[in-house]
């Protein structure tokens, strides 16, 4: 004999129950379809107030409640960028079923992975994108060219995503990399032309990106490439700016999947504050140490010589005690790494994604482990 349902089973049946009913009131004979949507507030920084956990659990909700359409309400100045590529990741894990739409009010940094990820990208008057240069202003590996290939790394990424969903991916770039530049004008019959090389003859330029500035978009800009279009009230509105009838928020489902993410990540990273807090000393001191060790390389000063080409002996004196100054600066700046490697990795097993990607600790290392073995290798040098 079958037994009795227990009390949380019935009580979930009934929820399936009402829910099925509820629909069926919802949409009569004759009536519009109904077009329900999830909405994910993202707003403050990623890391502190945005937290990967809810979107994921907002998106699993619409696509287990056969919900297709999911609107990013967007107003951050950015954050960490490894709980930006988490809800990136996530997004993608459902972008057969789902359809996303981005409303921007502050898009900046970090937020530019959920913009190029969405289907639809809307913006209001006043609204701003852009400024997303990762490895700048976090983790350096203390060489330009290793940096510059980071940056070009997710630069391309981010262009295959935009490429992907049909946004302008030439605007990437601009805001990835410095030194990568864009030009945008209205050229014959209104069309708007875009360039990386500013054109001759061209006064009035929408966009004038120059290898000085990163790509920063203003609504206006937006617009005017078509990258986003130009809305007016909030998400309750984005229905009839789609040509979707019936248009209505399924439920708070995605505000309190957020805000109770945003609770437990701060419970969860209160807990782990010194080890953030560890991480955070070990690369300044690291970045600390590179910066001393690039003011002493001996191949950055000018020596004296002898008539017959060799270092003077007081050059040889200073080529040798810079040499070691800068070889001991990188092995102490080794060492930090070292450090924030472990707290990194510390973090990872408290439930945190890895601040900094695995690849990018080991390509640093390398690269230091090279100069200390030619620093030792030229200490002897007996001439420039």
């Amino acid at each position: 004999m079958q037994g009795l349902r227990s009390p949380a089973a019935l009580a979930a049946l009934l929820a399936v129950l009402l829910g099925l009913a509820g629909e069926a009131a919802a949409q009569q004979p004759g009536e519009a379809p109904a077009t329900p949507y999830v909405h994910i507030p993202i707003i403050g920084e990623f890391g502190d107030d945005v937290a990967a956990e809810g979107v994921e659990k907002a998106l699993d909700h619409a696509s287990r409640s056969g919900i297709r359409h999911v609107v990013f309400t967007m107003e951050s100045p950015g954050g960490y960028v490894a709980v930006a590529d988490q809800i990136q990741k996530a997004m993608a894990k459902h972008d057969d079923k789902l359809e996303y739409h981005c409303l921007i009010k502050q898009a900046i940094s970090a937020s530019v992975w959920i913009v190029y990820a969405s289907d639809t990208i809307h913006i209001l008057d006043g609204g701003s994108v852009g400024g997303a240069v990762v490895y700048s202003t976090s983790f350096e590996t203390g060489n330009a060219e290793v940096d510059a290939k980071m940056n070009s790394i997710i630069a391309a990424d981010l262009t295959a995503k935009a490429q992907a969903k049909k946004h302008p991916s030439q605007l990437v770039k601009p805001m990835i990399l410095a030194e990568a530049t864009l030009y945008a004008w209205q050229g014959a019959g209104g069309k708007v032309q875009l360039s990386t090389t500013k054109p001759s003859g061209i006064v009035d330029f929408l966009i004038e990106d120059t290898k000085d500035t990163v790509l920063t978009l203003t609504a206006e800009q937006a617009i005017g490439v078509g990258f986003a279009k130009r809305h007016e009230g909030g998400h309750e509105a984005l229905g009839k700016a789609l040509g979707l009838e019936g248009w209505k928020r399924s439920s708070d489902y995605g505000e309190r999947a957020m805000a109770d993410a945003r609770k437990a990540w701060a419970a969860k990273k209160k807990k782990a504050e010194k080890t953030f807090s560890s991480l955070e000393q070990a690369l300044g001191a690291y970045k600390v140490h590179l910066e001393e060790a690039a003011r002493v390389d001996p191949r950055g000063a000018t020596y004296q010589v002898s008539p017959s080409g060799h270092f003077t002996r007081e050059a040889l004196a200073d080529w040798q005690s810079r040499t070691d100054r800068c070889y001991a600066a990188i092995k102490k700046g080794l060492d930090e790494l070292a450090k924030a490697e472990r707290h990194d990795k510390d973090l990872e097993k408290q439930g945190f994604p890895r601040q900094v990607e695995q690849k990018h600790f080991d390509e640093a290392k390398l690269r230091l482990n090279q100069e200390l073995k030619r620093l030792k290798t030229e200490r002897g040098r007996q001439a420039p």
